[in-house]
């Protein structure tokens, strides 16, 4: 009995050595992974092993998030990303499929982005809501648009995002939009008639929302309406010989398209030479600090554009509702990137929705006597079969269907695309006077 019971030990101890070797192989694996390879190749390798086996989600639609979720912009980041899974908790099928989301951390870095974009693509999303920061967007718009697959970025606007890019879409108002409803607001709702503007030099998106204003405000109020066109050097800290000049113009409402810690220096200054006029911002103000800022400096009085949920929709009450019995009722004002996105996610569900039922009214003899050869009518029937077999929409079927969303309802404005990839939206401005944010003014 002794003796069966030393065979047994041993046995149970070589099972034991086993075990630990393989352990400590495992985890020498992992770290030369980590040391040799990078973060983000540790990181996938160690989700592969350590992760739970999940559920196959072959049959899902997936939405791709493309966001700086670390880094110095992952604030907004992670604010967008939340937008997406607020929208998605209200929304998580489509066409009867679950929708999975998909996360790709661009780290508020140009060079990490195009990996994040490529990791993503991989994973085969329908869409893709992303990114925060123009650059970072620009970045990753190249292999999105060679992988063929429909993106929406919530927040940025520059223009080279959709230029030549027939998959990228914008989800917020254009600089030349920004200096139209500025316009259109500081005549019609602040009742002004006469405007000086400054721009940072060498800033073409400044050039931008300055001349659209410059036209509009002449349409309104007349060609006198711009008194003074000038430019400042953003990085000089004495503004003192541009306020005196305008101080000697007499002019009561100002265009300051500079950056937020550009424009909050020239206020303070302003205050400092006793000239306190109207001032009228770009959605750069949009952000926390400066709201700080103004409440502060109750005496200066101020208005900028903004991506903040918009009241005068309908979506919004199911997007702020969501948005405080998620988070407490004590919870901070959602943000309007937040807003954004969400609108983005809802836009894409829609877009898919819009693609599948088009495919099922479409006639597949129309299809081939509308092609112009028997080649590319069968390539085209096939096409339009697939989708009608796996339930899922083609990418390029989303993408054309996007396009032609008009008047979506949104969180944070009326959305519409008519054909185009730059959308045409509702514009709200905040207004603050005497330390206050008053309700904002939407602009249609």
């Amino acid at each position: 009995m002794a003796k069966n019971t030393t065979k047994t030990t041993t046995k149970d101890r070589k099972k034991l050595i086993t075990k630990i070797v393989g352990t400590l192989v495992t985890f020498g694996v992992i770290a030369a992974i980590f040391f040799l390879g990078g973060s983000t190749t540790y990181v996938n390798f160690r989700n592969s092993i350590i992760k739970p086996t999940q559920t196959d989600t072959s049959d899902a639609i997936k939405i791709g998030i493309f966001e700086p979720m670390s880094g110095k912009d992952s604030q907004a980041g992670q604010d967008e990303a939340a937008g997406v899974e607020l929208a998605h908790s209200l929304k998580p099928t489509v066409l009867d499929k679950d929708v999975e989301l998909l996360y790709a951390d661009n780290r508020s870095n140009m060079y990490d982005a195009k990996t994040a974009a490529t990791e993503l693509i991989q994973k085969k999303p329908n869409v893709i809501i992303g990114s925060y920061g123009d650059l970072l967007t620009i970045v990753g718009g190249d292999q999105i648009k060679e992988a063929r697959i429909p993106a929406i970025t919530p927040t940025a606007t520059n223009p080279l995002i959709t230029v030549n890019n027939p998959y990228y879409f914008t989800a917020t108002f254009s600089l030349d939009r920004q200096g139209e409803a500025l316009a259109y607001y500081a005549v019609d709702a602040l009742g002004k008639t006469s405007f000086a503007t400054i721009k940072g030099s060498r800033d073409d998106s400044a050039t931008a929302l300055v001349d659209r204003f410059d036209s509009e405000a002449k349409k309104l109020a007349g060609d006198s309406a711009i008194v003074a066109d000038l430019t400042i050097n953003a990085t000089n800290n004495n503004f003192s010989q541009t306020i005196e000049q305008l101080k000697s113009l007499e002019v009561d409402t100002v265009v300051l398209a500079v950056p937020s810690v550009t424009a909050q220096e020239f206020m303070k200054q302003c205050v400092a030479a006793d000239y306190i006029p109207t001032f009228l911002g770009d959605r750069d103000w949009d952000n926390q600090e400066m709201y700080n800022f103004l409440e502060k400096n109750n005496y200066i009085i101020a208005s900028f554009p903004s991506v903040a949920p918009a009241p005068a929709t309908e979506t919004y009450d199911l997007f702020i509702n969501a948005y405080y019995e998620k988070y407490g009722q004590n919870a901070p004002e959602p943000s309007g990137n937040m807003a954004a996105a969400f609108d983005s996610y809802m836009m894409a569900m829609q877009s898919i929705e819009d693609a599948y039922s088009y495919l099922r009214r479409t006639d597949e003899d129309k299809i081939m006597s509308n092609a112009s050869s028997e080649a590319e009518g069968q390539a085209l029937v096939e096409e339009y079969k697939k989708p009608l077999e796996t339930g899922i929409p083609s990418s390029t079927q989303i993408r054309d269907a996007m396009r032609k969303i008009s008047d979506f309802n949104g969180a944070s404005g009326v959305l519409s695309y008519d054909g185009e990839n730059e959308v045409s939206k509702t514009v709200t401005i905040i207004h603050y006077f005497k330390g206050k944010k008053l309700d904002p003014y939407v602009v249609d």
